[in-house]
């Protein structure tokens, strides 16, 4: 994924003005599929089916990233090392950050 500077900076170049950031927290009762919305539930990412709905995993990454994450996903789940992963990279500052921006 591409960091917040990268993204403001490419805004800035293409004439926008950077207002400001929102963050976005993902509920357990999300009903909707993007990226983080296998947070509370990730054995969810490792149905080629919910992944074909998801445009970072049909776009941003190659066929093979997608099958390492699933592979380590799927030993992490059957480990309970997932548990760890998933305390580890909490956050209350919010899942998503989306980039205020108007034209100059």
């Amino acid at each position: 994924m591409p960091s917040i500077v990268e993204v403001s900076d490419i805004l800035k170049t293409v004439g926008f003005n950077i207002v400001g950031h929102e963050t976005f927290l993902i509920q357990p009762n999300l009903k909707d599929f993007f990226l983080y919305s296998g947070k509370y539930e990730p054995k969810m990412y490792l149905d080629e089916k919910v992944r074909s709905g998801i445009s970072t995993f049909a776009n941003l990454a190659s066929k093979e990233e997608v099958e390492e994450g699933c592979n380590k996903l799927k030993k992490d789940i059957e480990t309970k090392k997932i548990e760890n992963v998933l305390n580890n990279f909490s956050s209350d500052l919010g899942d998503y950050v989306y980039i205020v921006a108007e034209k100059k």
